[in-house]
């Protein structure tokens, strides 16, 4: 029963996570087709072509960085809630527990990733100079 518990959470979790990932992704595209969003070009101009200076550059990867940044630290925080929930229910169990020591494990090195995204923007203006 505590395992068709888990997996009942586990797939909530996941489906609510992917709903708000592809809800976030999808949201400017929704409300483009109905007259809300930019304006579309107009005949004759051109889309920019992306970052044309050093800095804009530097920008962008921020951006993105700080993107990887959150979306790692939701799902560190995900496993961490379900390595917790795992202990709570293992029962003495030592595979259990192995496992949500595993997740843990999983949750520190997402975080670890997700500092090391969120630096890298950081090192390479100070390697660069700017």
């Amino acid at each position: 029963m505590v395992k068709l518990t888990q997996k009942i959470a586990v797939s909530i979790l996941v489906c609510a996570v992917l709903t708000l990932a592809f809800g976030a992704l999808f949201l400017p595209a929704a409300f483009a087709t109905h007259g809300i969003g930019p304006e579309p070009v107009p005949l004759g101009k051109e889309l920019p072509k992306g970052p044309t200076t050093g800095a804009l550059l530097l920008n962008t990867i921020t951006f993105i960085a700080d993107w990887i940044f959150v979306i790692l630290l939701i799902f560190a925080t995900i496993f961490i809630v379900l390595a917790a929930f795992q202990f709570v229910t293992a029962g003495g169990d030592p595979s259990a527990v192995a496992q949500a020591r595993m997740k843990l494990l999983y949750a520190v090195i997402g975080v670890a990733v997700a500092a090391v995204a969120k630096g890298l923007p950081i090192a390479v203006r100070h390697i660069i100079g700017v």
